[in-house]
C-alpha cells in the first residue's frame, strides 16, 4: 500500500491509480480509498481480460522487438529473471503488472502515448 501511495504521490493527482479489479487489486483498492493522502486521485478498477499468459503477449512482443526499455535499478534482475520464467516460474505478479499497465497505456487516448521505448523507474 505505502509504495503505491508513495507513486501516486510522486506522480500528481492528475494520473490516476489503476489497479486489477480481481483479488488483491480490490482489498488494495479499498484500504486506498479510505487513505486521506489520496483523497484528490482519481482511481480505476480494470477486470483483466484472457488469461495471463494472453494478456502478456503485446508487451513480449514488444521486448522481443527490441522496442521495450528497462533502466537498471536495484529490482531490475528479479523483474528480469521474472520474465524470463514466465510462464514456467514460481512468480508471475511483475508480469502481470507489467502486461496489465502497458494494455492500461496502450489504451489511454490522448493523453499517453507509448513511444518506441518505455522506461520503468
Amino acid at each position: 500500500h505505502e509504495a503505491i501511495v508513495r507513486n501516486a504521490i510522486a506522480d500528481g493527482v492528475d494520473v490516476p491509480i489503476r489497479l486489477e479489479a480481481e483479488k488483491a487489486g480490490i482489498v488494495e483498492l479499498q484500504y486506498m480509498l479510505r487513505d486521506e493522502r489520496l483523497r484528490q486521485y482519481t482511481f480505476d478498477a480494470l477486470p483483466p481480460r484472457g488469461d495471463k499468459y494472453t494478456r502478456a503477449s503485446p508487451v513480449a512482443a514488444r521486448a522481443n522487438n527490441n522496442r521495450l526499455s528497462v533502466l537498471s535499478r536495484s529490482w531490475t534482475k528479479a523483474f528480469l529473471d521474472e520474465l524470463a520464467q514466465f510462464p514456467n516460474g514460481a512468480f508471475s505478479d511483475q508480469v502481470d503488472a507489467l502486461s496489465g499497465a502497458y494494455a492500461m497505456l496502450s489504451k489511454t487516448p490522448n493523453t499517453l502515448q507509448i513511444s518506441d521505448n518505455i522506461f520503468f523507474d
